[in-house]
């Protein structure tokens, strides 16, 4: 969440804003006394508070999130302030040696981010000093100031957020313990709670100001990993012999058809087999008897009106190997023999010869019909 800029001018336009720039401030001069020399960068909106280091500093600049907007500043003289994206700053790396967070840390949507691109910028042994709202402040749970927007912290929680971001707290301060009440008797009398707070330690500060250096090596813990013994896998072209993995190949489908074959070819388990083998383009050789409803089913000609069992085999059937081809027929390649369950024999009528049949294509209505029957 971020406030805009003109509510940001407006506010320290005010009374009260003139107090909480006069305090926090004077907390940031006590850190920093003397930048002569030093390239000064504010971000967020630390203009109120880049005035007292224009005239030291080697250079100063001003950068306003583009969520937030931005001002001239400073009005009278060229514009040192500039509308950036505070995740990609454009200076290059270690181009200034101090970095005043004002406005910023709590309105970033990923601070983390935004304190890693500040690491950037910022030159070796560089400073950074945040002004962040106190979460236990009474200014945090006040929307009347910018102060309370966007997310309060506590010291455990800025500690954490720093050193995340490769930076080191070695500075901490609190101002605006006064309440955020525009009356006129509060604010005579802010000396005096920013006095009392101060001595007393008192934990209701509004804002954090820490004071942070850049860590030019951060410290990486020092583990011993498990070693985990992988098995080394096979190069994929050896696998298929050298053919190119894009090249297309020929892909076999293992499925359960049937156990026990039908007469007419179809599986009598299995869906996947029934749906490729139980769904012929060709009439059957034989074909069952269902006229009857009374009487059990028996087997009669299909194609075949003939067959012979095997003398040596009874529940095997016996096929030919090859059959005239007659008018656009072609014989029917039935090579092996195919076994007959002992359940079935009794419905098998008394062979009488061997089994011939044709299977036969009508390339006019594309749909497969019997023809002839031969007998051997």
């Amino acid at each position: 969440m971020s406030i805009d800029v003109v509510d940001l001018r407006d506010f320290y336009g005010q009374r009260l804003g003139t107090v909480a720039r006069h305090f926090v401030g004077r907390s940031i001069r006590k850190r920093w006394t003397d930048l002569h020399g030093q390239r000064l960068l504010g971000v967020g909106y630390p203009t109120p508070y880049l005035g007292m280091f224009r005239e030291e500093a080697e250079r100063c600049l001003a950068f306003m999130p583009a969520a937030q907007g931005v001002v001239k500043w400073p009005t009278t003289r060229p514009s040192l302030a500039s509308l950036v994206d505070e995740f990609e700053m454009p200076l290059p790396d270690n181009a200034v040696d101090r970095v005043l967070l004002v406005h910023s840390l709590e309105m970033s949507h990923d601070p983390t981010a935004l304190l890693r691109e500040i690491w950037r910028v910022l030159s070796s042994g560089g400073q950074l000093l945040a002004v962040i709202p106190n979460r236990r402040g009474l200014w945090a749970r006040m929307d009347t100031t910018p102060f309370g927007h966007g997310r309060p912290y506590s010291r455990t929680q800025i500690t954490a957020l720093l050193r995340d971001a490769w930076f080191t707290p070695i500075a901490w301060d609190e101002a605006l313990y006064i309440p955020p009440i525009p009356r006129g008797w509060f604010l005579r009398s802010a000396r005096a709670w920013e006095r009392t707070g101060a001595t007393l330690s008192a934990p209701f500060a509004g804002v954090h100001i820490v004071e942070a250096t850049k860590q030019i090596y951060r410290a990486i813990p020092v583990r011993r990993e498990k070693r985990v013994l992988v098995p080394s896998l096979e190069p994929v072209l050896a696998r298929t012999l050298g053919v190119p993995l894009f090249q297309e190949q020929l892909l076999r489908i293992a499925m359960t058809a049937a156990d026990i074959p039908r007469t007419l070819g179809q599986p009598d388990q299995g869906f996947e087999g029934n749906r490729f083998t139980g769904i012929p383009m060709y009439d059957a050789l034989t074909h069952w008897d269902l006229s009857k409803k009374d009487a059990p089913s028996v087997l009669i000609p299909g194609l075949a009106t003939e067959w012979k069992a095997d003398d040596a085999d009874k529940t095997r059937w016996m096929k030919p190997s090859s059959l005239a081809q007659p008018f656009m027929c072609q014989p029917l390649p039935f090579q092996p023999i195919l076994p007959i369950p002992k359940r079935l024999q009794p419905c098998l009528p008394k062979p009488k010869g061997v089994l011939v049949a044709l299977m036969c294509s009508s390339t006019m209505r594309g749909r497969m019909r019997r023809r002839s029957i031969s007998k051997i």
